[in-house]
C-alpha cells in the first residue's frame, strides 16, 4: 500500500498517522504513516487479535488505547495501551462483551478512555452481569479502584453508551430512544435518540433531549464530548418530509452544540447551511482548542438520488464563519462519480491537515489526508483500513 502521489510534491504531514489495517493473510495491525517520508511501516501488530482498533492518545501522547477484539473468544473485547515505539505497557483482558461495543460503535469510534493527569489512572465503561459500569483502574494492574457509575442494561439489543466529559464532572448517558430516524444522509442513524447527563460531583441529572425545542424537529446527537468538554453536539432536521431513497424523510440539518445541562450554546441554522447548498452534513470533527470544528456537507441531484459533491467545511465559534474548505473532487477516478462513506474527520495537531477513512462505489478501501492547499493524499488498500489517528507531534522515535 503506497499513497497515491508523485515523488516530486515532496509533501510532509504534520504528524505521523496511525490506523488500523490488515495484510495478506488477514491479520489485524495498526499501521504507521511517517510525517517526513510517507512511507508505511507496521506500528503494532498482535496475533493473538482478530480485530485491533485505536481509540486515542493519553493526554501525553505517551500511550495509544487500543480495543482488541481477541481470537480466543469473539465476544469479548480487551483494552490494551501501546507506546509510541509500538511495544505494549499493558491489556486488560475482557473488559466487556460485544454487547457493548458493537460492529457499528467500533467503526463509528463509539468508544472513549480518559486518564488522570498523572496518566497513572484510567477511565473506561465496561460491562459484567449485564450491568454497565464506569470504572477507574489502574494502567500497571488494571486494578479497579472505584465504580463512578452503574446501571442495568449491559445485555440489551441497544446497549447504551456512556461517555466521561474530560474533567470527570459529567457523564452522557446516550440510548436509542424509540427507534432509528432515517435521515437525509440516507443512512438509519445510529446516533442517539435520548441523552441523559449527570452532575458525578452533585448527582444533578439532566435530560437534554427534553430541553431541545422540539418545534425545531427530530434531534439526533453525536457521540462524545468537545476535547476540552464544553458541549455536546447536535443534528436538528427542520423540515419534516423529502421524497427520496426511502421514501419521506426529515431533511434540512442543522448543527447545534450543548452544553453540559442542556443549554444550546451555538446553532448553525439550517438557513445558513442551505446557502451553501448543503442537503447533508456530517458531525463535528473539533481542534483541540475548542475554537472551531471540521464537519463533513455534501449535496444531491435534484432527484436526491444521488450525492452530487462532498465537502470539509469550518465553521469558528467566535464570529460564527462558515468556510468551505476544499471539495473532495481528487476522488474522481476510475470513472467514478464520487467516492462514498467518507469519514469520520480527524484534525491534526496544528489544525492544518484533516484525515479521514473512504470507501468508493468500486469497493476501493482507503485512508484520506487533506492538505491545507486542497490536495488529497490517498493510501488506498484491498483490505479494510479505516480509523485514523494522528501522533500528537510530530515524532522522530522510530
Amino acid at each position: 500500500m503506497q499513497p497515491l502521489t508523485r515523488a516530486q510534491d515532496a509533501r510532509e504531514l504534520p504528524a505521523d498517522i496511525v490506523f488500523t489495517s490488515r495484510d495478506d493473510d488477514l491479520r489485524s495491525r495498526l499501521m504507521r504513516i511517517n510525517a517526513a517520508t510517507l512511507e508505511l511501516s507496521i506500528f503494532y501488530q498482535d496475533d493473538t487479535a482478530d480485530y485491533l482498533q485505536p481509540v486515542g492518545w493519553s493526554p501525553s501522547g505517551q500511550y495509544l488505547v487500543v480495543v482488541r477484539y481477541p481470537k480466543r473468544d469473539y465476544e469479548v473485547i480487551d483494552l490494551c495501551f501501546v507506546q509510541t515505539n509500538g511495544i505494549l505497557k499493558a491489556c486488560f483482558d475482557h473488559v466487556s462483551s460485544d454487547y457493548l461495543l458493537g460492529s457499528y460503535r467500533v467503526a463509528m469510534d463509539f468508544y472513549s478512555v480518559l486518564w488522570s493527569e498523572d496518566e497513572v489512572r484510567v477511565y473506561f465503561v465496561k460491562d459484567l452481569d449485564c450491568q454497565l459500569q464506569l470504572v477507574e483502574a489502574d494502567l500497571e494492574t488494571g486494578t479497579i479502584h472505584q465504580v463512578l457509575h452503574k446501571q442495568n442494561g449491559g445485555c440489551d439489543n441497544a446497549v447504551p453508551a456512556l461517555y466521561l466529559s474530560p474533567s470527570h464532572q459529567y457523564l452522557a448517558i446516550y440510548s436509542g430512544g424509540d427507534g432509528n430516524l432515517v435521515t437525509s444522509e440516507y443512512i438509519f442513524t445510529v446516533y442517539a435518540r435520548e441523552v441523559m447527563t449527570v452532575n458525578l460531583l452533585t448527582g444533578d441529572r439532566y435530560n437534554l433531549t427534553a430541553q431541545m425545542p422540539s418545534e425545531r424537529g427530530p434531534v439526533v446527537f453525536c457521540p462524545g464530548w468537545s476535547p476540552q468538554g464544553q458541549f455536546l453536539s447536535a443534528r436538528f432536521y427542520t423540515e419534516s418530509e423529502r421524497p427520496g431513497l426511502y421514501g419521506t424523510f426529515p431533511y434540512r440539518p442543522e448543527i447545534v452544540l450543548v452544553d453540559p445541562t442542556g443549554q444550546i450554546t451555538h446553532a448553525l441554522a439550517a438557513d445558513r447551511l442551505a446557502e451553501q447548498d448543503i442537503d447533508f452534513v456530517d458531525c463535528p470533527a473539533w481542534d483541540a482548542t475548542e475554537t472551531s470544528f471540521y464537519f463533513l456537507a455534501g449535496g444531491y441531484d435534484a432527484e436526491w438520488t444521488r450525492t452530487e459533491w462532498v465537502s470539509i467545511f469550518r465553521y469558528t465559534l467566535s464570529n460564527g464563519e462558515l468556510t468551505e474548505v476544499g471539495r473532495l473532487e481528487t476522488f474522481h477516478q476510475d470513472e467514478e462519480t464520487y467516492k462514498f462513506s467518507v469519514g469520520p474527520l480527524v484534525v491534526s495537531p496544528d489544525t492544518t491537515h484533516v484525515a479521514f477513512n473512504y470507501r468508493s462505489r468500486q469497493g476501493t478501501i482507503g485512508i484520506g489526508i487533506f492538505f491545507p492547499d486542497g490536495y488529497v493524499m490517498q493510501y488506498e488498500y484491498s483490505y479494510p483500513v479505516g480509523s485514523p489517528l494522528w501522533f500528537p507531534a510530530l515524532s522522530n522515535d522510530e
